[in-house]
């Protein structure tokens, strides 16, 4: 199902999942957190363990984030790497994200 990120309300600080493929086409998997966004504009990530590869400014950048009931998957574009004061990235809100419903006995809170 495809639909808007703004209908969810993601909470700032939400884990986020990145595969980020650089220059050589390899994916490249990276543990993120949310640090805030602006509405049509961009995501900012905050980068929890630096990576071995560099990331380029222009990556492409599948995302992925767990709420209560359901997994959002997007995929978008880096627009800036900043490393002062520490390494995050500005990556550019999606347009439309897929939503994958889960079945959960007890939802998660």
């Amino acid at each position: 199902m495809t639909m808007q990120l703004t209908g969810f309300r993601v909470p700032i600080g939400t884990r986020l999942q990145l595969s980020i493929i650089g220059a050589d086409y390899k994916a490249q998997s990276v543990l993120g957190q949310l640090m805030g966004y602006r509405v049509d504009i961009c995501l900012l990530v905050y980068i929890l363990k630096k990576p071995a590869v560099v990331i380029p400014r222009d990556a492409i950048v599948a995302v992925r984030l767990g709420l209560q009931s359901a997994i959002i998957q997007f995929e978008s574009v880096v627009d800036y790497v900043c490393e002062a004061p520490c390494l995050y990235l500005h990556v550019a809100y999606p347009v439309s994200v897929q939503i994958e419903q889960q079945q959960r006995k007890n939802p998660r809170f």
